[in-house]
Parts: structure tokens; C-alpha cells; sequence
């Protein structure tokens, strides 16, 4: 009988276990492939067999060993095996498979990633079994990839899997690209904030300032520190310019309207030490991302300087219409006085009106029609400018005249120190006469309650190693100190500004023309002052090199004369009282109304053997040939023709210099028959 032993083993869990394992291992791979992070895996047991041969070698402390014998880090690197990498790891280095990926290590393994593999060495020496941070990677490409990488070992049932740790890679390079272009954009914003001339402040919903650049600190004559965290309006107090009305913070009126607002016109901002600015400006509301408003931004600008020069140019504007206005009634003005004064002289040389008693009333008329004379001078020499007529002058008598005509009716005494030896003075004698009124009538505006006025003139070489802005040379200095009250450390640069004036009412015009003037003549001018102790100005005026010429006493302007003399004046009553008077001198006259007729007589005269021996027109003819003109036709028909220039313009260059321009004299309009006289004298003697 046969017996068959037979055994059964219940295979059903196992089978179960293998099957839940294929199972888990299939769904592991599916997360593994499509991850979208990358995912790396090393067979990392050969070095854990290498970590284990250095403990048995007796090293105890890896890091030290490494840094003693930095070759040794090669070891465990080249025995690095990567067993896997998913789809997202060879995306991010621009690979398709895992050979390629394998090829391309060396290269695509940066310096930092070595680092990095050497935290995880030191790791595993310690005991843990992750490590993580931030590496640069290279692609195939060459280009890099930021990434943060993290490194572990799977632990399965207590026991560590290092025949399969894993390398998570988290693509960091776009967020780091996207950062660095914000920080650039940052820095970018930054500068332009700090160099930017208008001043830029945010303030948040409660008005508080949260940010204010250089320009808006230096505006409101404060700090960073100090403004950042109070409300705007203590810090950008804002006010109307002329009733000093406070004006409401622009914030507030943007948040409210939810759009751009501009600051309301002449709007001041008043700063701390109490000075105001003139500014313009916009306000805008800032918004979140939902579009809720988070605060405003104020973009202020400083136009005190603009709005000055605005100002000026507006009144340079008005002040150039005056003296083209000035210009022509003073040319015409000009030639009304010289009759008016022509005939005057010729009444005075009438022995019936002497014997009548009329003479004194008579010059009476005819000092009148010379202050009206030296009143349009000044009212040219301010309006139009111009070159000053320059002669040798006695200074001394110019400032003496002046001054006391500037003090009659004050409560002012004046006291002159002049030196005994003055140089004589190459000055336009009516333009320094009118520096020294103005300077005296400014210093008795300053002395309301009276008080001595000290003059001095002085001799004084200037040095070639001087610090004055002065040419090295001779120059005459005029000293005028008042004893007034002085003027402020912070006006006293200012005071030569036209327009600008201390007093009520005054215009700013006087030592504006005194600049000008001291300018126009080569030389310079300074002011010392302080308050409470009185205010010194000092004038150089340039040094003549030749004496003054002084009136022959004893011949008479009026003493006969020989010559035949071409008069040419647009004016027929200045021709007729020219003509009288010149044969009155034994002179033997010829009117012409324009330079052409001019010409054309001097021409004839000369082919008639009968030439002139002497010229005298007026440099300017409306519509007509004027002096200069006619005179450069007459010296191609003689060279030597001597001639006198006369003009109501004295601005022009020509009555500045006028032997520069070929003349032999000149006489300004309105003039002296006594002038006249002298001055034809003079030329007519002089050689050919």
C-alpha cells in the first residue's frame, strides 16, 4: 500500500505583498517620471564603503581630514553613480536621457554642487541622512540654472537605503532672475529718486510720510530722520504766497478725488527757519493690486529762481521798450533843447537884451535847459546802457558838484577828505555824477534822523598780484560811508540786484545803475556794512594819463574865427541858429539837411577850389545818410578832412571813441553855444 505524503504552504499573503509592492513601485515610478520637480537617484553605497575605510584608518574628524587632503574628495566623486533621473532633472539641464546626462556631468557639476555633494559626505559622516541649499547647475548649454537642491537617504524599516538617495531639484532660476531684475529696478528707482531735482515724498493713508528723496529734504530744509514718519503738512507746511493762507495737503485732495492733483498757483512752501519757497507740483494716489488707494506721491518743484527770472526778463522787457521809447523823444528832446539853448546863448550875445536886463533871467533859462539836459543823460545812460563818453576829469569837482546837489533840502552834512595831489580821473564826467547822486541820496534815505556823510577820494596803485578784479594800473578810490543803520549779512549780496530794494518805497534801480556804471568803466565797486554801524561803498576808477584840459581864461569862446565850415543837421532850427552863430564867429557857414547833401557840397567845394575846413554833422539822420557814413565818402575825397561829430545818442559807440571812428571832436546834444565854439576852436587849430 503506498502512502503519499503531501505538504501545502499558504502562499496567498506573500503573493498579496508582492503584488501591493509591484503595486506601490508602479505608482512610485508615475510620481517619479511626472514630478514636476526634479528628482535625481545615486547608488551611493561605495560611499558609505569609503566613509567606513577611514573610520577603520582611524580618522575621526572628516572635515579636517578632507581640508588636510583635499585629493581625497575625489575618491568618493568619481565613484558618484546616478542610477536615475526623471523627466524634470534632464529638462532642467536641457537633456533628453539619462547617457546624456551621464556624459555631460564634469560639465554640468559646478563648483558649488562639489561643495554641495561634500556637505552630504559630512552628513553621513555625522549621522543624518539630508542636507539641503541653494547651487548653480550648467545646462548643456553652458547657461546656468539656480536651484535649490535637497539631498536625503530613504529609511525603510529602521535600516537607510543608501543604494538609492535621492537629489530633489527645485528650478530657482526664473524667481532669481525675476528678484535680481526687481532689485536692479529698485536700485534703479533709487538712484533716480536721490538725483532727481524735484522733491519726491509718498505718504500713506493717514498723510504720514513714508519715503522723501535728497532734493525734497534739502527743499523743506530738513533730514530723512526727521521727516520720515510725520504727517506732510508738518513737514511741507504749504501756503497761498501773498496772504500766506494755508493751502490744503495735496494728499488728501488726491486720495479724496482718487486722481492727479496740481498744487493751486503761487503756492509757497514755508520751510523751518521761516524763509518761503515758491513751488509747483502734482499729487497722485497709489493703488494695491485690488486697486484699493494705499497712499499718494508728491512731486514737488522749486521754481522761486525760474519765477524770478521770469520776472526780470519781463521787466528787461519792459525796460527795453523804455529806452528804445527814451531813446527817440531824447534824440528829438535833444535837439529841442539845442535850439532852445542856441538861441538863449545868441540872446545872451545881443548887446540890446544886456542893456535891457534880461541877461540874468535869460541864465536863469539857460541853466534849466542844462539840468534838463543832464536829466535826459541819465534817464539814456540807465535805459539804454552804452559806452560812457570817457575824458581826463578832475574828480574831485565832478563828486563835490554831485553830492551836494544830492544833500540840498536834507539833514545830512557831508565831509570830503581828497587827496591834495588827485590823479586826474578818465571818466564820462555825467554818468560819475549821477554814481555819486545816487549814492548819496541812498545813504540819506538810510540817515532819516540826519547825521555826516563822509566822502573820500584817494590815489591808488593797483598791483599786478592784486586780489581785485582790476586790471594793474592807476585808479582813483571813491569812499562813501554813511552813519545808518546798516544793512543784514543775508541782503547785503543782493543790494546791487535790479528791482531789489529794502525800502518801501523805493524802486531798486539806484545802485543797480551804480554797478553798471563803475562796470562800464573798467573799474569796481564793494560794499561793507554792518548793522548798526553804517554801510561803505568804495568805487576804483580808472587813472588818467594825461591832464584834464583846462577853459583859456583868457580868450573868449566867441573870439573871431576863419574857416569855411560844412554845418549838417536834419533839424532846420538847429541849421539856422548854427548858422547864425558861426557867422557871428567870422566863420563862413554851409547848411546841408542829410550826410548825401553833405557829400555832394563837400565835393563840389573841392573841384571849385573852395574846399571846407571844417565838418560838423549830426550822427544820426532818420531815413538818411548820418555822420559816420557821410564821413567815410568824404575821406576817399580827402583823407584829411577834419571833422565834429554831434549827437543826441550818447550810448553810441562813436561819441565814445569818436577818433577811433575818424572824427577830430565831438559834441553831445544838447550843448553849449560856448561848447560849440571851443570845440571848433580846437579842431580848426589843430594840423592838417
Amino acid at each position: 500500500m503506498r502512502r503519499v505524503v503531501g505538504t501545502h504552504v499558504d502562499i496567498n499573503e506573500r503573493m498579496m505583498a508582492e503584488q501591493h509592492l509591484r503595486e506601490s513601485e508602479a505608482r512610485y515610478r508615475i510620481l517619479f517620471e511626472h514630478s514636476p520637480i526634479g528628482i535625481v537617484e545615486f547608488d551611493d553605497q561605495s560611499l558609505v564603503h569609503w566613509l567606513t575605510e577611514l573610520r577603520l584608518a582611524g580618522v575621526t574628524n572628516l572635515e579636517r581630514f578632507l581640508q588636510e587632503h583635499p585629493a581625497e574628495l575625489a575618491n568618493p566623486m568619481r565613484r558618484m553613480r546616478i542610477i536615475g533621473a526623471n523627466a524634470a532633472a534632464l529638462r532642467l539641464v536641457g537633456l533628453d536621457k539619462l547617457d546624456d546626462l551621464l556624459t555631460h556631468l564634469p560639465r554640468i557639476f559646478t563648483t558649488e554642487a562639489g561643495e554641495f555633494r561634500r556637505r552630504a559626505f559630512l552628513a553621513l559622516w555625522s549621522g543624518l541622512n539630508n542636507v539641503e541649499g541653494e547651487l548653480t547647475l550648467l545646462a548643456a548649454d553652458g547657461s546656468p540654472r539656480r536651484v535649490h537642491a535637497h539631498w536625503w537617504i530613504p529609511v525603510v524599516d529602521g535600516e537607510p537605503q543608501f543604494r538609492r538617495t535621492q537629489l530633489a531639484l527645485l528650478d530657482l532660476t526664473g524667481m532669481k532672475s525675476a528678484e535680481q531684475a526687481l532689485s536692479a529696478e529698485r536700485e534703479r528707482l533709487q538712484v533716480t529718486l536721490g538725483a532727481m531735482a524735484e522733491g519726491v515724498v509718498t505718504v500713506d493713508n493717514e498723510g504720514v510720510v513714508r519715503f522723501i528723496n535728497d532734493s525734497a529734504c534739502s527743499l523743506a530744509g530738513t533730514g530723512v530722520a526727521q521727516a520720515v514718519g510725520r504727517p506732510l503738512a508738518s513737514v511741507f507746511p504749504l501756503a497761498r504766497e501773498k496772504t500766506r493762507e494755508p493751502v490744503r495737503p495735496p494728499d488728501t485732495a488726491a486720495r479724496a478725488a482718487d486722481q492727479v492733483v496740481a498744487l493751486p498757483p503761487n503756492t509757497v512752501l514755508v520751510r523751518s527757519d521761516g524763509s518761503a519757497r515758491l513751488v509747483e507740483g502734482r499729487c497722485a494716489p497709489m493703488h494695491d493690486q485690488a486697486g484699493q488707494t494705499i497712499g499718494a506721491v508728491l512731486v514737488l518743484h522749486d521754481v522761486t529762481e525760474q519765477s524770478r527770472l521770469e520776472l526780470e526778463l519781463q521787466r528787461a522787457s519792459k525796460l527795453e521798450s523804455v529806452g528804445l521809447l527814451a531813446g527817440g523823444i531824447a534824440h528829438d528832446f535833444d535837439n529841442i533843447l539845442a535850439i532852445i539853448m542856441g538861441n538863449l546863448t545868441l540872446a545872451l550875445m545881443d548887446e540890446q537884451v544886456k542893456s535891457a536886463g534880461a541877461a540874468r533871467w535869460l541864465h536863469e533859462a539857460e541853466r534849466g535847459a542844462l539840468r534838463a539836459r543832464d536829466l535826459t543823460q541819465q534817464l539814456l545812460t540807465f535805459a539804454k546802457g552804452g559806452e560812457p563818453v570817457r575824458a581826463s576829469v578832475q574828480l574831485a569837482e565832478v563828486v563835490r558838484e554831485a553830492a551836494n546837489f544830492a544833500l540840498h533840502g536834507s539833514a545830512v552834512r557831508c565831509e570830503f577828505s581828497i587827496d591834495p595831489a588827485l590823479w586826474p580821473a578818465q571818466v564820462d564826467k555825467v554818468q560819475i555824477g549821477q554814481v555819486v547822486q545816487n549814492l548819496v541820496i541812498n545813504a540819506v534815505q538810510a540817515m532819516v534822523n540826519g547825521g555826516v556823510l563822509t566822502v573820500g577820494i584817494h590815489n591808488e596803485a593797483v598791483a599786478p598780484d592784486t586780489t581785485l578784479p582790476l586790471a594793474p594800473g592807476n585808479y582813483l578810490r571813491l569812499t562813501v560811508r554813511d552813519c545808518g543803520p546798516g544793512i543784514s549779512a543775508e541782503l547785503l549780496p543782493r543790494i546791487f540786484e535790479p528791482y531789489f530794494t529794502t525800502k518801501e518805497t523805493g524802486v531798486g534801480l539806484g545802485l543797480a545803475t551804480v554797478y553798471s556804471i563803475v562796470k562800464k568803466h573798467q573799474g569796481h565797486v564793494t560794499v561793507e556794512s554792518f548793522p548798526g554801524a553804517g554801510t561803505t561803498f568804495e568805487l576804483w576808477l580808472p587813472a588818467a594819463t594825461v591832464e584834464p584840459v583846462s577853459a583859456t581864461r583868457s580868450q573868449s569862446p566867441f573870439g573871431e574865427m576863419q574857416g569855411r565850415v560844412l554845418f549838417m543837421d536834419d533839424e532846420e532850427p538847429i541849421r539856422q541858429m548854427a548858422s547864425i552863430l558861426l557867422a557871428r564867429l567870422g566863420l563862413e557857414p554851409e547848411m546841408a539837411e542829410d550826410g548825401a547833401e553833405a557829400v555832394a557840397k563837400f565835393k563840389d567845394a573841392r573841384h571849385a577850389g573852395r574846399p571846407f575846413d571844417l565838418v560838423v554833422m549830426d550822427l544820426t539822420v532818420p531815413g538818411g545818410v548820418g555822420g559816420l557814413a557821410a564821413l567815410r565818402q568824404m575821406q576817399a575825397i580827402d583823407p584829411g578832412v577834419k571833422a565834429i561829430v554831434s549827437s543826441g545818442y550818447s550810448s553810441d559807440p562813436v561819441m565814445a571813441d569818436h577818433r577811433a571812428f575818424g572824427f577830430s571832436g565831438m559834441v553831445a546834444k544838447p550843448y553849449r553855444i560856448t561848447d560849440l565854439a571851443k570845440t571848433l576852436r580846437e579842431v580848426l587849430n589843430q594840423p592838417a
